[in-house]
């Protein structure tokens, strides 16, 4: 009950506040059950792109963390093949004050840099640390072919 009070809340709380370049809609009536929508950030190879990621919660929330994937393609040293983000703040630094508002937000700008001690897909952290332009031009090439306005609304269903 108390999970259910809480994502409400936190629900609300996104959909009054739209300016974070997030949002977010409940899948198939599952409060615990979310899709995450995040523009890239300007300043990052990401720009211009749209990010689906999909969000699971625990029935202990906010006690545990909540599941959180990409579900767009993304070329980045801490997000995986498969959408896996692997970034401090959502493993061992989760705490139950943290919301879903702020890990959404921290996730948009984390798209600006790169964690290498929290790399997950190894090959772009090999073309990272080789040639950082090759790597950012990848991560644009990525973000032009798979979350374009165009191409998100395709994998939306």
């Amino acid at each position: 009950m108390a999970a259910e009070k809480r994502l409400k809340k936190e629900l609300g709380d996104i959909k009054s506040n739209l300016s974070t370049g997030c949002d977010v809609s409940v899948i198939d009536d599952n409060l615990f059950h979310w899709k995450a929508s995040i523009t890239g950030p300007d300043d990052s190879p990401y720009s211009g792109g749209f990010f689906h990621i999909d969000i699971v919660f625990p029935a202990d929330y906010p006690f545990r963390q909540p599941k959180i994937n990409f579900t767009t393609k993304i070329y980045h040293v801490n997000i995986s093949d498969s959408g896996i983000i692997c970034m401090e703040f959502l493993m061992e630094k989760w705490q139950p004050i943290n919301l879903v508002s702020n890990v959404l937000t921290n996730i948009r700008l984390q798209l600006s840099s790169v964690e290498e001690d929290n790399a997950i897909n190894m090959e772009a952290a090999g073309v990272y640390k080789a040639d950082n332009e090759a790597y950012y031009q990848t991560a644009r090439d990525w973000t032009k072919l798979y979350a374009s306005k165009s191409q998100t609304t395709q994998h939306i269903q």
